[in-house]
C-alpha cells in the first residue's frame, strides 16, 4: 500500500513538474521555477556551515547501499528561488537511483550572504561533504549543474571548490554581474536592484564587490577540473534576462587559461549571436533542439541551441549518464589515477603532499592584509619607472644590452631590478585583480616573448644576449 501510494504521488509531482517546466520555458524563465511537494524519498536536511554555523537546509536522497558506489549529483537552485524550487533533475536521480543533493546556500539571491559570497561558497562545499558521508558516493563521479543562477552558483563552484567534481553543467549561466547590471538596468528588470542587495551598493553599484562575486574575475580554479559543459539558448536575452555573451565570455576566459586563445569566441562572432543568428560550425540537436553554436576545447565547451533562458534537463542527466558510463566502463590498467581523473602519476607514491598547490589568484588578501597590499599598489610598485629611468626601459623591446649597457651601473642591472619589480607586480596584480597593473606587467613580459632570439634555450636569449660578447655567449 505504501509503494502504491508514493508511486502515485511520484507520478503526479512528476506530471505537474513536466507541465510546469513548459510554461516556464515559453515564458523564458528557468525551467522549475514554481515550488511543489517533493516526494518522500528526498530527505530535508540541516547541514551545519562550516563558515558561521548557521542551519543550511537542502534536499537529499542517498542511493541503496546495496550494488556498490553511485554518482552524487549537485543540483543548484536558480537566482531567484531556494532549494526548495522544483528540479527536473532530481525525478531522473531518483529513477536511475543515484546520490543527490540540493542545498539552500543562502537562499535566493536578495541578501549579502547570498550570490557566491564566501559563505555562500562554503554552504555547497558543506553540502557535498554531507552527501559524500551520509552516502555511497563514488567519489570519482561527482557532478554539478544548475540553471540561471544556479548557472552562476556552477560557474563559481567550478572555480572555487575544495572537493573533485568529475563534470560540470552550467546553463545560462551568469558569469559577470558588472555587465549583467547594466544590462538588467536597460531592461528595467528586477535584477538589477537584486545585484545592488547582494554587493551591499546603494544607489551605484560596487562594481568591486560585484566583480569579487563574477566568476569571470574569480581566481581558480584551485582544482584541476576535468571538464565543464557550458549551455544557453539563443533567443536568451530577447526571450529571457541573461544574454549569451554570458556563457561566451567565460568560455573565452577558460580557452585562454588553459592556452588555446585560438579557440576562443570572436567578438564578431558575439555580436552576431547577440543578434540570434548562428554560428557556421553548429551540427546536431540536443534534447530535440537544434545546436546553433558550438565551440569546445578538451576541458570546457559552450553550446547555444534553439531555445531560450531553460535548462534542458533530458541532456542535462543524460550527459552525466554518459559520463558515467564511460569512465565506469574503462579497464584502469593498474594506473593510479585522481579522483579528478586527470594528472595521474604513472604509480602510487608512498607519501602524499601536506599542502596543495593553488594558482594565482586562488587565494585573496582581506581585512588588513588587503589594506596593506593596496598601500604597497598605490606606493612604488605601479610607478616604479617614474622614479627611476633605469626601470623606464627595463624588458623594453628597443633597450638592448650591448655595448657600454653590458656594464653593471649602466643598463645590466635594469634587467634584474625590473625583474624582481614585474614579479611582484604581476603577483600583486593576480591577488588583488587588478587589471591595470596586470595590464602594465604585460606589457614589459610581452616584450621579452615577442623578442626571443630564434634558436636559443630561453636562457640569455632576450634580443642581444646571446653571441653579442663572447663571455656572455658562454655562459
Amino acid at each position: 500500500m505504501r509503494v502504491s501510494c508514493f508511486c502515485v504521488l511520484f507520478g503526479i509531482w512528476a506530471g505537474i513538474a513536466t507541465v510546469q517546466a513548459g510554461a516556464q520555458q515559453k515564458q523564458g524563465t528557468p525551467s522549475g521555477a514554481s515550488r511543489t511537494a517533493w516526494p518522500a524519498a528526498f530527505q530535508r536536511v540541516e547541514i551545519p556551515s562550516s563558515a558561521d554555523g548557521a542551519q543550511q537546509a537542502a534536499y537529499f536522497l542517498s542511493a541503496a547501499e546495496t550494488g556498490g558506489k553511485k554518482p552524487l549529483v549537485v543540483s543548484l537552485h536558480a537566482w531567484s528561488f531556494g532549494f526548495e524550487q522544483d528540479d527536473p533533475v532530481a525525478k531522473r536521480a531518483l529513477q536511475t537511483g543515484w546520490n543527490y543533493i540540493r542545498p539552500d546556500f543562502r537562499g535566493p539571491n536578495t541578501n549579502p550572504d547570498a550570490c557566491l559570497s564566501r559563505k555562500a561558497l562554503s554552504d555547497i562545499d558543506d553540502a557535498i561533504a554531507y552527501a559524500k558521508a551520509h552516502s555511497p558516493v563514488d567519489e570519482r563521479f561527482v557532478f554539478v549543474a544548475g540553471v540561471s543562477g544556479g548557472g552562476l552558483a556552477t560557474l563559481g563552484t567550478y572555480m572555487r571548490s575544495r572537493h573533485d567534481v568529475r563534470l560540470f553543467l552550467a546553463w545560462v549561466p551568469i558569469s559577470d554581474l558588472v555587465a549583467w547590471y547594466g544590462e538588467s538596468v536597460q531592461r528595467k528588470n528586477k535584477y538589477a536592484q537584486e545585484i545592488l542587495a547582494v554587493t551591499s551598493s546603494k544607489d551605484t553599484l560596487n562594481a568591486e564587490e560585484a566583480r569579487r562575486r563574477s566568476p569571470l574575475f574569480m581566481g581558480g580554479p584551485i582544482l584541476p577540473r576535468p571538464r565543464l559543459e557550458i549551455y544557453a539558448g539563443i533567443h536568451d536575452g530577447h526571450t529571457g534576462s541573461v544574454p549569451v555573451s554570458q556563457s561566451l565570455r567565460f568560455f573565452n576566459r577558460l580557452a585562454g587559461q588553459y592556452g588555446r586563445a585560438d579557440a576562443r569566441v570572436s567578438e564578431t562572432e558575439i555580436a552576431g549571436l547577440l543578434n540570434e543568428i548562428g554560428g557556421k560550425d553548429a551540427t546536431g540537436k540536443i534534447d530535440g533542439r537544434a545546436v546553433v553554436f558550438h565551440r569546445e576545447i578538451p576541458q570546457v565547451s559552450v553550446t547555444l541551441f534553439e531555445g531560450g533562458h531553460e535548462m534542458l534537463a533530458g541532456h542535462c542527466f543524460l550527459r552525466m549518464k554518459e559520463t558515467w558510463e564511460a569512465e565506469r566502463g574503462k579497464k584502469e590498467g593498474g594506473q593510479a589515477r585522481s579522483p579528478s581523473g586527470l594528472y595521474a602519476p604513472p604509480f602510487e607514491t608512498a607519501a602524499h603532499p601536506v599542502f596543495l598547490s593553488l594558482p594565482p589568484g586562488a587565494i585573496e588578501p582581506q581585512g588588513w592584509l588587503r589594506d596593506w597590499a593596496m598601500d604597497i599598489k598605490d606606493g612604488y610598485t605601479a610607478c616604479m619607472d617614474d622614479v627611476d629611468p633605469e626601470f623606464k626601459r627595463a624588458w623594453t623591446p628597443d633597450f638592448k644590452p650591448t655595448g657600454e649597457n653590458l656594464a653593471w651601473p649602466k643598463g645590466s642591472w635594469s634587467f634584474e631590478g625590473g625583474a624582481y619589480w614585474f614579479d611582484g607586480m604581476m603577483k600583486l596584480g593576480f591577488a588583488l585583480r587588478d587589471d591595470a597593473l596586470l595590464k602594465q606587467a604585460r606589457q614589459r613580459l610581452y616584450a621579452v616573448v615577442d623578442n626571443m632570439n630564434a634558436g636559443t634555450n630561453g636562457i640569455f636569449s632576450f634580443r642581444g644576449w646571446i653571441g653579442t660578447i663572447p663571455k656572455i655567449g658562454r655562459l
